[in-house]
């Protein structure tokens, strides 16, 4: 027991004492939402889970298991065909398939709005001859498949790169005795690598879950009511705290147990072997005729749903709404939002450097657990994350007027400041920041490190003169995987921004909440554009690294 403790405590340098800061400022939110909700029930909450509960619960199935479907459908043959075969636009196209990430849900979801529009005459006819029931079944199937669509057009890129990072990390030995067994190009795919990626598919697909749980401008755009749009009604219209809380309890219970069974399926597997792939990388075959063409064709449809006909719809949009959408208004919306995103990735950064070195300078149980529990926002849907700062937020304001005899009619403080905002920003997406840097602190030696040591160097010198300058790679690729999701992030800046204070995203949903589409696209577009100004050059970046480590064994290219 002494030992344990030892283990537990030892190392309580500086370092530890600011991860636990952090941790701190991602727990304490997070636990107000699970002990707010084991009160007693409300008029609000009981009517709830009588009547719209369950339409929440199917909805949120139904939405996660049909957009991660099709995530698989759109993404795992063209991650197979660009890391085994050499065609015609592969060169372009495997980094091209990325770029849908820059488009957020909503922004397709406004791009595809007017489809459904388009099919009223069809839903007359059927109401006309086939009854209200078929009326009502043909509209819904509509709606949820086209809204299933539109999730999974710009969400694959999730199972798209993991699945292509395990495709070309497996070993030509592996298929080579694979084709040698008489297994054509089906055969390899189904029988060696899909297996073999199998974890690595299932970690993408919970992040496409964890996506999809927390949507809510496709969802209402839609009129498909989940957990994300329940706890917007709860608290923004019935101003009811306790039923948002305890939505947001029954959402959290939701994406832990979608973990789990990925936790569960991917066991104790790696994405990759690692010592395999060594031996031997894989060698692209190159193919001509129409078999190069059919992939080529295959890997422009993803291309296509999620990046190319969304982006010249709103670029069309945009043209037609320029004279009355082009103003210092937007610009100044513009470099708010960035300014914004910028900001706080600056703060992820500091706070990730710090959670990640304290664990590299005292590896006890309690660095470690420390990290853990800092990277568990991005599990959590915005939605709750919102619901969780509020809940803290309006007890501090509460507290300090109490303090001052003020009582109700005090002054508020945090609720619906700035501070709140970047905080549940820092909750949310600070794991986004960990991962990357996390990796960059992997790669180096831990020698280095030891070596200034010995040569009196203190912890934090050796951070600033050795391990910053080596990370640099790994922190902008952080730096700029936090900059895109605080640029598109709608959700948790509708709830807790401050009174007339508009982000690009914020501009864009409201926008297209009033029905005017066209006028929505040029902040749309805005954002597409600042996102991809990110996305291009990282996804260079990580393609010109795999080809560097492949070296010669990339194949004929």
């Amino acid at each position: 027991m002494t030992a344990l403790r030892r283990e537990l405590w030892w190392g309580l340098s500086g370092w530890t004492v600011a991860s636990l800061l952090v941790a701190t400022l991602v727990l304490v939110p997070l636990a107000t939402v699970l002990f707010g909700a084991l009160g007693p029930a409300g008029e609000t909450w009981r009517h709830m889970a009588d009547t719209v509960l369950g339409t929440y619960i199917k909805n949120s199935l139904l939405l996660t298991v049909g957009a991660g479907l099709l995530c698989l459908l759109l993404a795992l043959l063209p991650a197979w065909w660009v890391t085994l075969y050499d065609f015609p636009g592969r060169r372009w196209l495997e980094w091209a398939l990325v770029l849908p990430l820059a488009i957020p849900t909503y922004v397709a979801a406004f791009a595809y709005s007017d489809l459904l529009e388009n099919l009223f005459p069809f839903f007359i006819w059927v109401r006309m001859n086939h009854g209200i029931e078929a009326f009502l079944l043909v509209q819904d199937l509509a709606r949820y498949g086209l809204l299933m669509l539109v999730l999974a057009s710009v969400l694959y890129p999730y199972v798209y790169i993991t699945a292509r990072a395990s495709f070309s990390q497996q070993a030509m030995a592996t298929l080579e005795a694979g084709r040698m067994l008489g297994k054509g190009g089906g055969g390899l795919f189904w029988r060696i690598g899909l297996p073999m990626a199998r974890p690595a598919i299932a970690a993408g697909l919970a992040l496409v879950t964890m996506e999809v749980l927390n949507e809510f401008g496709a969802v209402s755009l839609f009129g498909v009511p989940t957990f994300t749009v329940g706890i917007f009604r709860a608290w923004l219209s019935l101003g009811d705290l306790d039923a948002a809380r305890r939505l947001a309890l029954c959402l959290m219970v939701f994406v832990a147990v979608a973990l789990l069974l990925e936790r569960a399926q991917r066991g104790r597997r790696r994405f990759a072997d690692s010592a395999l792939a060594a031996r031997g990388m894989i060698r692209r075959r190159r193919l001509s005729g129409w078999r190069a063409w059919l992939m080529t064709t295959g890997c422009l449809v993803p291309l296509l749903f999620g990046f190319l006909l969304p982006g010249t719809r709103l670029l069309h949009w945009a043209v037609l709404a320029w004279e009355r959408m082009a103003n210092r208004e937007l610009l100044v919306t513009a470099g708010r939002s960035v300014a914004l995103a910028a900001g706080t990735s600056l703060l992820l950064l500091i706070a990730a450097l710090v959670v990640i070195y304290a664990v590299r300078v005292h590896r006890t149980m309690l660095s470690r657990g420390l990290a853990r529990v800092s990277g568990l926002g991005y599990a959590v849907p915005g939605a709750v994350v919102a619901v969780a700062v509020l809940a803290v937020t309006g007890f501090v304001d509460a507290t300090w007027n109490q303090w001052r005899g003020a009582g109700d009619a005090g002054r508020v403080i945090l609720s619906g400041s700035m501070a709140a905002l970047v905080v549940a920003y820092l909750i949310r997406f600070l794991a986004v920041a960990l991962q990357p840097i996390d990796s960059g602190f992997a790669r180096l030696a831990g020698n280095v490190d030891e070596a200034a040591r010995s040569l009196g160097a203190r912890s934090s010198r050796v951070f600033w003169k050795v391990d910053l300058p080596l990370l640099r790679p790994a922190v902008v690729a952080a730096a700029i995987l936090a900059f895109i999701d605080l640029l598109k992030e709608l959700p948790l800046t509708l709830v807790l921004r401050p009174f007339d204070f508009e982000t690009l995203a914020t501009r864009a949903y409201s926008l297209a909440e009033e029905g005017r589409i066209q006028d929505c696209a040029l902040p749309s577009l805005l954002l597409v554009a600042v996102s991809l100004c990110g996305l291009i050059p990282l996804t260079r970046l990580l393609g010109w690294r795999e080809r560097a480590g492949a070296g010669s064994g990339a194949g004929s290219d």
